[in-house]
């Protein structure tokens, strides 16, 4: 009996150890956690799908990865940038950095047929509310998307198409 009781302290020690690393640096794929807590990928796989079970935890697939997001702090981000991915033009700016990473804002004119002040406007926007990254301070080079910006693009995208099934786009 003591043996049992062990072995599952043990394992909630580890998922508590999974989960800390989730909160601590979200975004994170299921092979960087487990770099960060020593364990092999498939333990980390155990353990993240208890936590997505006990939603703690969600996941969302960004290009070929899975990065891994507090449940609590996917909702608080996804229902600011939503908001702020509501309107038109600044979805559109937020598209084309997801399509073309690394981006400056003249390549984004191009991409979005807009004009440098409106897509500079985006873009400061998109990078004071933390869902794009830049090299430069104020220069707006190398345009890159935080993952949690395709997550409330992927979120955005479930709730249409659960409102609407037939859609295809």
């Amino acid at each position: 009996m003591e043996h049992a009781e062990g072995q599952a302290s043990r394992l909630e020690l580890a998922r508590r150890r999974v989960l800390d690393i989730v909160e601590r640096e979200p975004g994170l794929s299921m092979s960087e956690i487990a770099r960060r807590c020593d364990m092999y990928w498939t333990t980390v796989a155990l353990h993240i799908e208890r936590l997505r079970q006990d939603d703690l935890v969600a996941s969302i697939r960004v290009g070929r990865r899975r990065v891994l997001f507090p449940r609590s702090l996917l909702d608080q981000v996804a229902s600011e940038g939503i908001g702020l991915l509501g309107e038109p033009a600044c979805r559109r700016v937020a598209l084309a950095i997801l399509q073309q990473p690394r981006s400056r804002v003249w390549e984004l004119c191009e991409i979005t047929g807009m004009s440098e002040r409106s897509v500079y406007h985006h873009v400061q926007r998109l990078v004071g509310a933390g869902l794009v990254k830049s090299d430069k301070e104020r220069a707006y080079r190398g345009l890159e998307a935080d993952p949690r910006l395709a997550a409330i693009f992927h979120l955005r995208t479930a709730d249409r198409d659960h409102r609407h099934p037939h859609r295809l786009s």
